[in-house]
């Protein structure tokens, strides 16, 4: 099974990015360890998509978090969790004349 390591802050994160839609997309299961919630923290997805994260004793993987597409930022899910989405830009339409009136 495979692993891997996902820092938000990280500035060349396009590989580790391709891997992992690669595997979701594949419905392969993988164990994650990202720093998305503010601390490096170990998870496992499974091959639905869905996210466990690890209990206190290190050894087993229990609680959902949600579904990947909404824990990792670069999946675009609907419903974000773990990470403050930026606001959209807002743009104000202005009246520009054109032509003669």
């Amino acid at each position: 099974m495979k692993s891997f390591v996902y820092k938000i802050s990280k500035k060349a994160t396009a590989t580790v990015e391709k891997r992992i839609k690669s595997n979701v997309r594949n419905s392969n299961p993988f164990f994650l360890e990202t720093d998305i919630t503010g601390t490096m923290l170990p998870y496992f997805v499974d091959s639905g998509g869905w996210v466990h994260n690890q209990n206190e004793d290190g050894k087993e993987y229990q609680g959902v978090v949600g579904h990947v597409k909404n824990f990792l930022p670069f999946l675009e899910g609907r419903r974000p969790i773990a990470f403050d989405q930026p606001q959209k830009r807002t743009y104000t339409r202005r009246t520009v004349k054109r032509g003669l009136l």
